[in-house]
């Protein structure tokens, strides 16, 4: 969600609700229902928010779950291929790696191109 990712990016760069209201040159009040969702956004509005934490306006359009979370799938991953180890035939065990890394790249792939897109779109509407 749009709104969660712009708090997310925020507090990420260690800014408070009222350093984002003043870069904007609005009351904190004003500000914080845009952030939790109360506030329509419209896209000028989105490129003065991203211009506050020093962020590319497409980095607020891409998801926030794209790029986060590898590290505790390959944990979740190591921690069922120990506890399948000696129940399972090994060769079951390295198809089933390798096709997780397989689907690991896919996605950074798929991310990526969203990304492209979504910085197409931002530069063909001359944002």
């Amino acid at each position: 969600m749009l709104h969660a990712r712009i708090k997310k990016l925020r507090t990420d760069r260690g800014l408070s609700e009222a350093d984002m209201a003043h870069g904007l040159c609005m009351s904190q009040s004003a500000y914080s229902p845009l952030e939790g969702g109360h506030t329509r956004m419209d896209m000028d509005r989105l490129l003065s928010i991203a211009r506050v934490p020093n962020v590319q306006a497409w980095e607020l359009l891409v998801p926030e779950q794209w790029g986060q979370g590898e590290q505790e799938e390959d944990d979740l991953m190591r921690s069922l291929i120990g506890q399948a180890a000696g129940r399972v035939p090994e060769a079951v065990l390295l198809r089933i790696v390798h096709l997780h890394a397989d689907q690991q790249a896919e996605v950074r792939q798929v991310h990526a191109r969203h990304a492209r897109a979504a910085r197409r779109i931002l530069k063909l509407l001359g944002w």
